[in-house]
């Protein structure tokens, strides 16, 4: 008897094998837990209507991260996320803002990002090690805009997000240090509460990628007993990511 001949028992096998890997991936992802979040110090959220930028596309410009805390990094350097739905050129223009002593933001750092065509989706940026390092126990306030609307920037789409930097801890470094595997070391900092650690982590690698989609289905669970019209909208914008994501 040869598994040739036998082609229904080879597809019985072949999904077996695929269901036990699917659910080995599935229970692997650590879920985000935050250890003593912090409240935002300002609005966060999108700004911008839906056409603004003359298209009615699938999904709105999302910050991919909380808003109903705020979301913490150990990195002097950090990567940010959003979603872009438009796959019109527009450029995009990031933005970084330190608070003052008397809580207004301070600009520290914008670059104007080229963008090309069809190019929707998840995109990332990462301070430049070339800039000042931002200070740990500081809080600093980020966006993103689509400037598409040269004429009436306030029409300009926008996505607002605060970043907590912290001290690395001591039993997390170690842990960080025996393990090259991003999947892993999006758990290790998920489950340390360090969630734009975590996202960079599965961002950078495409086999990743499901562990993303976890970190943005633990997210949108966590924040919905916040009753915040902002959160909920973001709730709500975080599930059409996951959706298109997963087309």
């Amino acid at each position: 008897m040869t598994l040739h001949s036998h082609p229904k028992t080879l597809k019985f096998l072949f999904s077996c094998n695929l269901i036990v890997c699917l659910t080995i991936s599935s229970v692997a992802f650590a879920a985000y837990t935050p250890k003593n979040p912090s409240r935002p110090s300002t609005a966060t959220g999108t700004t911008g209507v839906r056409t603004a930028c003359g298209e009615a596309a699938k999904g709105m410009l999302t910050a991919l991260a909380p808003l109903g805390h705020v979301g913490q990094t150990i990195a002097t350097h950090p990567t940010f996320a959003w979603y872009i739905p438009d796959t019109r050129s527009y450029p995009i223009r990031f933005s970084l803002y330190s608070y003052g002593s008397n809580g207004k933001p301070i600009l520290q750092h914008r670059n104007l990002l080229e963008r090309a065509e069809d190019t929707k989706g998840i995109r990332i940026y990462t301070l430049p090690k070339d800039q000042t390092s931002l200070i740990a126990g500081q809080k600093y306030l980020w966006q993103v805009e689509i400037l598409c609307a040269f004429n009436d920037p306030s029409k300009n789409k926008m996505a607002v997000a605060e970043v907590e930097v912290v001290a690395m801890p001591t039993l997390l470094q170690s842990s960080l240090a025996r393990t090259s595997d991003r999947t892993k070391r999006a758990n290790l900092y998920a489950e340390s509460g360090f969630w734009y650690d975590a996202l960079a982590e599965a961002l950078e690698d495409d086999k990743a990628k499901l562990s993303s989609i976890a970190l943005l289905k633990d997210l949108i669970k966590l924040e919905a007993p916040n009753s915040l019209e902002a959160v909920q909208k973001q709730s709500d914008r975080l599930k059409q990511v996951i959706e298109l994501e997963q087309q």
